[in-house]
């Protein structure tokens, strides 16, 4: 059996190493010939693992330094969890609330001012309301298994039957949201809810949470590990990437373009009607990661 069998057969992951791309070399070969080896248990525990490659000095193997850290993060934006709209009358307190808030505009202005005012209404509602899935799905498993031990020494009464019934229909309940959510983190499209696939998705959101940091950067020609610096240099180099330097425009007026018909032009210039809009919306994948307001193509599909 070969090494690479031998990971596979065990279930060993190999996350990306930091810093290069081969951990020995010498003046003809490189390789990576040493790294750190994880268990899916282990990386499910300790999700922010990484390891990086530092400087050598005479060895041809480059050390190896495993960090275990937490996360540099900045301000967490907004995410609308769509296993929110699986909670009962959700839908209509969105709407009691949407028809509370009074703007005064144009359209899209005043649908983007009802939008970040809904923002702060669910946060609100999701901290004091709905709760933590996780916790509350453990404290109903903890009540379940009470009866259920009890239940092996006496008779249940009628009612503690039916908090029985109840319990294990709310705890199936917070399940599918919980997998819900984290379908919606790990972005895999291609698997359905209800199949029992939360350990994978959790472990693709895990991955994609690992990809969305940046430890550091080449900044100047110096590579930075400074958060502050990072995203200075970020900020600055995308401004001047849409800023426009040169204000000279060649004008198209000799070229020629294929024509289309009065009657195809008449009809893309057009008003847009509203089963037209709704049909689109509908047919788009409720999942996709959301627009920059934080709400996903499956809140507009609901709400």
């Amino acid at each position: 059996m070969d090494f690479l069998t031998l990971c596979l057969c065990m279930g060993l992951m190999d996350i990306q190493m930091e810093g290069g791309l081969y951990s020995w070399s010498n003046s003809s070969f490189a390789s990576r010939l040493n790294r750190f080896l994880f268990s899916p248990l282990l990386a499910d525990h300790f999700s922010l693992f990484t390891q990086k490659r530092l400087l050598r000095v005479l060895s041809d193997h480059f050390p190896i330094l495993l960090e275990g850290g937490c996360q540099q993060r900045g301000r967490i934006p907004f995410r609308f969890e769509n296993m929110w709209l699986r909670v009962d009358n959700f839908v209509d307190k969105v709407k009691e609330w949407w028809a509370s808030y009074l703007f005064h505009g144009t359209p899209s202005f005043i649908l983007a001012k009802k939008l970040a005012a809904l923002k702060l209404d669910l946060k609100k509602w999701n901290e004091f309301k709905f709760g933590n899935v996780s916790v509350k799905k453990q404290t109903l498993w903890s009540k379940l298994n009470d009866l259920d031990a009890k239940e092996e020494t006496f008779s249940l009464s009628a009612e503690e039957k039916l908090d029985q019934t109840n319990l294990r229909s709310d705890i199936e309940k917070l399940t599918l949201m919980e997998e819900t959510s984290w379908r919606q983190k790990s972005r895999v499209l291609h698997l359905k809810e209800g199949d029992a696939n939360t350990k994978f998705f959790h472990r693709m959101a895990i991955s994609n949470k690992k990809n969305n940091g940046i430890e550091s950067l080449m900044v100047n020609g110096t590579l930075s590990s400074d958060q502050g610096i990072i995203a200075d240099y970020i900020t600055h180099f995308f401004m001047n990437l849409y800023s426009e330097q040169q204000v000279k425009r060649p004008f198209p007026d000799s070229l020629v373009f294929p024509m289309i018909s009065g009657e195809n032009a008449d009809w893309l210039e057009r008003p847009f009607e509203e089963a037209e809009i709704f049909d689109v919306i509908q047919s788009f994948h409720g999942d996709k990661s959301p627009g920059p307001d934080g709400f996903p193509t499956a809140f507009f599909q609901a709400c």
